[in-house]
């Protein structure tokens, strides 16, 4: 276990903080593993973040509750790995100033594809090149989106990262092996424009983007937008098919999609509007990619998670609430195991 000192680092506040977004990324595994973040003195969580197997880089997106001494604390199962982890963004008990904001969940859309030209012309993204595309429309009023950034096809292990100001990051968002179709969730500022540039560093790789959220900057648009409040948890497991917690005990088939009920339970309150989940996909027959979308919703052909036959990964996915207090989770193809743990909820604006 690693503690974590998170207040007062990298530009977070020093006090107030309540939650840390991260960028959480897993490597050099010895064994096949998975990795817990949560709040510093809690009891080590049963719900995984990262599932990890030897020779794999998997990312995810992680907002975990912080504890009043200003750490979290990060869990390895078994044998030893390297972890990485970026700042994203933090939630606090103090007044909202800019660039602070709310958040507005959506069913998933998608604005870049570099396969079919989507948001920009049909290419691969090179080796230390860039792929800029516009998020803001129809969020006029945003600062930031939450994105689910998929590559494919890589020709060499690299990473994404966020260009801003024309300077090549220092950080990643999504790092990935030749071989692997990875995804994960990211939070990106916009620029005035409403434009983001994605940065590669090694070989060429394509490219998918899904907006799941935006985020309003100015706090006294609350009330006559749709900014929610964020409410951090304990990593708490809602549903893994594998053993009947929130469904019953089978795979999800191909084109089948599973109810789960969040809104109205022990983790989550009626009338909630939102909920932040750890969506974990076990080792599908066959290469297949998932959504969550809320329930009574038309599903999309967007993705929150993309998996190879016989692996395992998991995807930090922020879901409406459909009206009865339910979310759909959809698999395309195969069938597997599904596992997913709340991470948080937004109350409604």
């Amino acid at each position: 276990m690693v503690r974590l000192k998170v207040a007062g680092a990298q530009g977070l506040p020093s006090t107030g903080l309540t939650a840390v977004t991260l960028n959480l990324t897993g490597l050099d595994a010895t064994a096949g593993t998975w990795i817990a973040a949560y709040r510093d003195g809690a009891a080590t969580p049963t719900a995984s973040d990262l599932n990890l197997a030897p020779g794999q880089i998997t990312p995810n997106q992680v907002t975990v509750p912080v504890a009043a001494d200003g750490y979290i604390d990060l869990y390895n199962y078994a044998g030893t790995a390297d972890i990485l982890a970026d700042v994203q963004g933090y939630y606090t008990t103090a007044a909202l100033q800019p660039p602070a904001g709310y958040v507005t969940a959506k069913n998933p859309t998608r604005i870049l594809d570099t396969r079919n030209a989507t948001g920009t012309s049909r290419h691969a993204v090179g080796p230390g090149s860039t792929v800029t595309f516009r998020a803001a429309p129809p969020y006029t009023q945003a600062s930031a989106v939450v994105l689910n950034l998929t590559e494919t096809d890589a020709s060499a292990t690299s990473y994404i990262g966020v260009q801003r100001d024309g300077k090549a990051p220092t950080t990643s968002v999504l790092n990935f092996h030749t071989g692997q179709t990875t995804s994960n969730q990211v939070v990106v500022p916009l620029d005035y424009t409403g434009l983001v540039t994605l940065y590669n560093h090694s070989g060429t790789v394509d490219l998918v983007a899904d907006v799941q959220g935006y985020d309003i900057t100015d706090p006294s648009t609350k009330g006559t937008t749709h900014g929610a409040p964020y409410v951090p948890l304990t990593p708490t497991r809602i549903l893994d098919t594998r053993n009947a917690t929130g469904a019953r005990k089978a795979p999800l088939g191909p084109g089948s999609h599973l109810v789960l009920k969040v809104g109205g339970t022990s983790a989550v309150p009626a009338g909630a509007s939102a909920v932040l989940i750890n969506l974990t996909g076990i080792t599908p027959t066959a290469s297949t990619w998932l959504t969550a979308y809320p329930h009574g919703s038309t599903p999309t052909t967007s993705s929150n998670l993309n998996l190879t036959a016989r692996t395992t990964r998991a995807v930090t996915v922020l879901v409406p609430i459909g009206p009865d207090g339910s979310i759909d989770l959809y698999n395309a193809h195969g069938s597997l195991s599904l596992a997913a743990d709340i991470e948080g909820y937004y109350l409604p604006s």
